[in-house]
C-alpha cells in the first residue's frame, strides 16, 4: 500500500471518533456505561447526517487491550467501504491494535494526503501510564513527512495533547 494515501475528490469529510474504550465483551460497562454500544451510537448518529470519505480512530480505542475489542471496530467500520485511519491512545496495545486493524481499508500510524492538506497520524503511546508522549521516533517521523511533502496545510492527528493545557490530569 502507498503510506500516504491520496484522495482526489476536493473537499474532504472527516469523521473522527476518540476514545470508544471498547472490551472484549461488548456488554462490558466503563464508569457505568456500555462501551460498545456508545460507540456504535456515536457512529450511527454521524452517518444518518452525511457519508464521510475518511474516518480517523484517534486512539483509546480498546479499554482491555484485547483482540476482541478491536475485531468490534472492524465489524462495525469494514461494511462501510471507508478508509480508516488509526493511532492509539494510552489504553491501546499498538501491536495488537495494528495486527487487528490492518488491510486495504484500514491505516495504522499512516499519514493521509489530501490535495494541499498533509494529515501525519502520530503515536503518543507511552505505555499504560495515564499519559503520553511524542518520542524521538515519532517526531523524527513527523519532520520526514513535513520535508517530503509539498502540502500547503498540516494538521497533525494524536491522542494526546501535545502542549499543557492547564489540567493537573491531563498535563
Amino acid at each position: 500500500l502507498n503510506p500516504q494515501m491520496t484522495i482526489a475528490r476536493p473537499v474532504l469529510d472527516i469523521l473522527q471518533l476518540t476514545d470508544p474504550h471498547l472490551f472484549a465483551d461488548p456488554e462490558t460497562r466503563l464508569k457505568g456505561v456500555e462501551t460498545a454500544s456508545s460507540f456504535r451510537r456515536a457512529l450511527d448518529h454521524a452517518l444518518a447526517a452525511w457519508n464521510p470519505d475518511v474516518i480517523l480512530l484517534t486512539g483509546d480505542l480498546s479499554e482491555d487491550r484485547s483482540p476482541e475489542a478491536y475485531l468490534q471496530l472492524r465489524k462495525a467500520l469494514e461494511p462501510l467501504q471507508i478508509p480508516v485511519y488509526c493511532i492509539p491512545g494510552n489504553h491501546d496495545d499498538p501491536e495488537i491494535l495494528a495486527r487487528e486493524l490492518r488491510g486495504r481499508q484500514f491505516h495504522y500510524c499512516r499519514p493521509l494526503r489530501h490535495q494541499n492538506w498533509l494529515l501525519p497520524m502520530l503515536n503518543t503511546w507511552d505505555g499504560d501510564r495515564g499519559g503520553g508522549r511524542l518520542g524521538e521516533d515519532e517526531l523524527d517521523k513527523l519532520s520526514g513527512q513535513l520535508a517530503s511533502s509539498d502540502a500547503e496545510h498540516v494538521l497533525v492527528c494524536l491522542h494526546h495533547q501535545p502542549v499543557p493545557v492547564g489540567s493537573a490530569w491531563l498535563d
